[in-house]
């Protein structure tokens, strides 16, 4: 879904089915988002399980996008682990 956000930026965003698996993604108060906002120059920012890419640029939108989702089906491939407390997915 892409919106217009400025005359010259937009918003696309991406939802995810699991607000543990999202929260994860996200890191503690959203420092996974952080980095990779600071080194693409895009502005990353979630609600609930939706996190929300501004920039101006569509291609780099889309690979922030794609890296998020990438990354989150290793979570999702590695829930049952996650989530029986032995800690964060190993690489």
């Amino acid at each position: 879904m892409q919106t217009p956000a400025s005359s010259t930026a937009f918003v696309e965003t991406l939802s995810f089915d699991d607000p543990t698996l999202a929260n994860a993604l996200f890191g503690p108060h959203n420092a996974h988002l952080n980095v990779i906002a600071e080194r693409t120059g895009a502005d990353l920012s979630t609600r609930g399980t939706t996190l929300a890419v501004t920039s101006d640029d569509p291609a780099l939108r889309e690979r922030i996008l794609n890296l998020f989702t990438q990354f989150y089906g290793l979570l999702r491939a590695r829930a049952p682990e996650f989530r029986s407390g032995a800690g964060a997915p190993a690489p």
